[in-house]
């Protein structure tokens, strides 16, 4: 809108296809970008880099941009912070949503330390090494049956988000003891990149994933999840049977050295 109160207008005259695609595309993305764009500077994030900072970690505050083969940032966590803290379904909804409604990006990152980001995201992580690593045997048809089930609801956009809230429904079963899934992170000692790499922190839950996963897909099939979806109760009564699972063989899991890695801080 000018001075005088007219709107302007754009017009553009374009006869190939393709380029008028990218002209819409880039266009509708505009306000999103600005949307992400006034988390970049936000207090909050500028702790959150601090923090990794300290920890000798790399942390980009912006989407997209950062040195190459670096993926830990806002774009990255998101997601899986917010279905770790129970809002599994508008972690699924998509990243853009999250930044489009500040009660959802105070639930993922207000007042979170980075030591818990850093847990969350390497569980995030572990889940796709485990993807990868059936989809693997599965082309080399080394794949067993049961397995085969867990691969099924990997495959499923929406799964990762929900078995990252079933992750966090059943920790204080796996672990023994009450937990804030809030706050639980890796120690100060052992979220130092001096002491443990990125890709040693992910492979720290590697095992925790694995028993889960199991459990998980012997109480539903990737077609009764995509068709279940929509239930109110689908990650409550899913993880109350794990939990339980989980608590009759807490002596026998796999979690001695991953202990001594947590901080309830």
């Amino acid at each position: 809108m000018n001075a005088t109160g007219h709107r302007w207008c754009r017009i553009i005259q374009c006869n190939d296809t393709e380029t008028i695609s990218d002209i819409v595309k880039f266009n509708n993305t505009q306000n999103v970008i600005r949307t992400w764009d006034q988390y970049s500077n936000d207090a909050e994030q500028n702790r959150i880099e601090q923090e990794f900072k300290e920890l000798g970690h790399a942390y980009s505050r912006k989407r997209g941009f950062r040195p190459k083969g670096e993926l830990l940032g806002i774009e990255e966590v998101a997601q899986p912070l917010l279905a770790f803290h129970g809002y599994f379904r508008d972690a699924i909804r998509g990243k853009n949503e999250i930044f489009d409604r500040r009660r959802l990006y105070n639930f993922a990152f207000e007042g979170k330390k980075a030591r818990h980001i850093l847990f969350v995201y390497a569980l995030s992580r572990a889940i796709d090494e485990r993807r990868l690593e059936l989809k693997k045997k599965s082309s080399e048809s080394a794949i067993l049956v049961v397995e085969e089930k867990q691969l099924a609801l990997l495959r499923n956009l929406r799964f990762k988000q929900y078995f990252i809230g079933i992750v966090s429904a059943v920790f204080e079963n796996i672990l023994g003891r009450k937990i804030d899934p809030e706050t639980i992170a890796f120690s100060p000692t052992a979220a130092k990149v001096a002491n443990n790499s990125l890709v040693a922190l992910v492979a720290s839950w590697s095992k925790i994933v694995e028993v889960v996963l199991s459990f998980v897909a012997s109480q539903i099939s990737a077609e009764d999840f995509s068709k279940r979806f929509g239930d109110e109760d689908i990650l409550v009564s899913v993880a109350g049977t794990v939990g339980a699972l989980l608590y009759s063989q807490r002596e026998n899991l796999p979690v001695g050295d991953f202990l001594g890695l947590l901080s309830d801080s």
